[in-house]
């Protein structure tokens, strides 16, 4: 009798610990860039099983599109997409497991890739994040980015997630 329940306690044990597990996996995120004048700048997803990142570039204009992963209060991972409008860069991560997650998308150029100092390459005031955006900061009149929907349904624009 005493090992029947012992081997029910572990059983059901072992059911809670799978159950938990599944659900911290499925903090998936996405955002996009969207312009004060209209339009969208570009967006990402990120799928928390394998870790992979899509980041797509909406315009047809020089800049490219950059996503940082934040995580322990650090810049850790980065994904670019520097090949034009209408075009998607998938990313591979390997992140540890159950990391907080805080996602910026921003417009770079190509001086991104030599920049000696913080922040530079990036579009100014065109960046979104996790309730901060470009144009909380920008001068009234000037163009600038903030974060809004993917176009998903349902749409979202969750600049948070778990991995």
């Amino acid at each position: 009798m005493l090992k029947k329940i012992g081997v029910a306690a572990i059983a059901a044990l072992a059911l809670s610990l799978a159950v938990t597990a599944s659900a911290s996996a499925e903090n998936d995120a996405s955002g996009s860039l969207m312009i004060s004048t209209g339009g969208e700048v570009g967006h990402f997803t990120f799928n928390p099983v394998g870790e992979k990142v899509s980041l797509y570039d909406a315009q047809p204009d020089r800049w490219g599109m950059l996503l940082e992963l934040w995580y322990d209060g650090k810049l850790r991972r980065w994904c670019y997409n520097t090949k034009g409008a209408s075009s998607y860069q998938k990313c591979n991560f390997n992140i540890p497991e159950g990391k907080d997650i805080t996602f910026y998308l921003s417009e770079i150029s190509w001086a991104w890739f030599n920049c000696k100092r913080k922040g530079c390459g990036k579009r100014k005031h065109m960046w979104a994040g996790q309730n901060r955006n470009g144009c909380q900061v920008a001068p009234k009149g000037w163009p600038c980015g903030y974060g809004g929907p993917t176009g998903t349904a349902p749409e979202t624009f969750d600049f948070f997630g778990e991995a």
